[in-house]
């Protein structure tokens, strides 16, 4: 039963790192260059999601602190997202002007 879990975690973990490289190749591809702002925010949720994850694995119940600081790196990580989408939206918008 803990092997499964752990091959799951390790599958999303590994998967994660590979579509950031491709994101990141795709965003070069077609001339964004705020593309490591994306990528840092959604790693920053990814790692979120690790610490929202490993009581459960590894303790087998919640604890009140790592849910919080899971949280805390949630929000964090939504806000660079949203910084980065604004970023692209308004250097685009100029170009188009």
């Amino acid at each position: 039963m803990f092997i499964p879990l752990v091959a799951l975690f390790i599958l999303s973990i590994v998967l994660p790192a590979i579509s950031s490289y491709y994101f990141n190749l795709l965003m070069r591809f077609i001339k964004v260059k705020r593309g490591t702002i994306l990528v840092a925010g959604a790693l920053t949720v990814w790692l979120a999601y690790i610490f929202f994850m490993l009581p459960w694995i590894f303790i087998g119940e919640d604890m009140p602190e790592v849910r919080l600081l899971s949280y805390i790196l949630s929000l964090v990580g939504l806000l660079i997202l949203s910084y980065g989408v604004f970023r692209i939206y308004f250097d685009w918008r100029e170009v188009i002007k």
